[in-house]
């Protein structure tokens, strides 16, 4: 065995003796450093916890404040474009950034709940939301050619009115209103075509493009569409319909909205044919948001009971 001089015994023990003083002072600040890191999080965990408890500013509530104020933003820029029919191109991006926006914060998982098929019993309990796309809406924005273009000062005959849909699972029907024409009432010999009365004076029809509906809980937003028929009809008729006061019905309201209150016309039968679809991206008991195939948007609010008019 090699014996190593004494000063080269000494240097060894010296370097060694500093190794593992080294390694001990390392040791026990990571295991200091480790235990701060440790108790810093359990603070900032109770800390958070304590907030959520006790903040009334929870995220919940910071994002129903958000909401609150895009819609009111979206709604006035809507009133100012008269619906997106005088919009600017500047104006339709300003409400598509809000629609965006909107959307990141919608508050319903499955907004096309209520069009799931009936067979199907199995929804997911997540699902199951107190916003629910039934019920009747009326259009405050819509940047789609199909309807901007209705608003034409090229028809003489029948000025249009407000825009809506009836959503009645498994049907939607999109409503337009139909009023006569300022000039129509001013004639004196026209109005008897045009007597019926809306709940603003104004004579109406409605004109409805009925739809059958299909959705699923696999695209809880999407919902798919197939036309199956038409209607026209006249203003809400108080009572029911008597086929025998028919010519007193029309002298009272008028050919066009009389006949029309007594004898609808409803062009629905068995067949149906694809009529395209759009999907909910944001849904509460206020707004509804839709975007269709086509990449055009469409921003309604719910009727109540006061604001019905269809």
């Amino acid at each position: 065995m090699k014996i190593l001089p004494r000063n080269h015994s000494n240097a060894f023990r010296m370097k060694a003796w500093m190794s593992l003083c080294l390694l001990l002072n390392f040791s026990d600040g990571f295991l200091l450093s480790e235990q701060f890191r440790r108790g810093h999080l359990r603070l900032h965990t109770a800390s958070l916890d304590e907030i959520n408890e006790t903040n009334p500013h929870s995220l919940e509530e910071v994002q129903e404040k958000k909401r609150l104020k895009l819609k009111r933003k979206l709604k006035n820029l809507s009133e100012q474009t008269d619906r997106g029919f005088r919009a600017t191109l500047e104006e339709q991006n300003k409400i598509r950034k809000m629609i965006f926006q909107l959307a990141a914060l919608n508050p319903t998982p499955a907004p096309a709940e209520a069009y799931f098929s009936a067979n199907k019993q199995r929804m997911d309990a997540t699902y199951t939301t107190a916003a629910s796309a039934r019920g009747k809406w009326t259009l405050i924005f819509t940047d789609a050619p199909d309807i901007t273009s209705l608003k034409s000062p090229f028809n003489p005959w029948a000025e249009l009115g407000r825009i809506g849909q009836e959503c009645e699972p498994p049907t939607i029907a999109n409503v337009i209103e139909w009023k006569a024409p300022n000039w129509v009432q001013q004639s004196p010999f026209v109005p008897d075509l045009w007597k019926g009365r809306s709940e603003s004076g104004v004579p109406r029809i409605l004109q409805k493009v009925v739809t059958d509906v299909r959705a699923s809980p696999q695209s809880p937003s999407k919902v798919f569409l197939r036309l199956s028929g038409f209607k026209i009809e006249g203003p809400p008729v108080d009572g029911a319909r008597d086929v025998s006061d028919l010519f007193g019905f029309i002298s009272q309201n008028g050919v066009v909205a009389g006949g029309l209150q007594q004898f609808p016309i409803n062009l629905q039968g068995p067949l149906s044919a694809p009529f395209g679809e759009f999907e909910i991206l944001y849904l509460d008991e206020e707004m509804r948001i839709t975007r269709t195939g086509q990449n055009y948007y469409a921003v309604n609010l719910r009727d109540s009971l006061y604001t019905e008019w269809f």
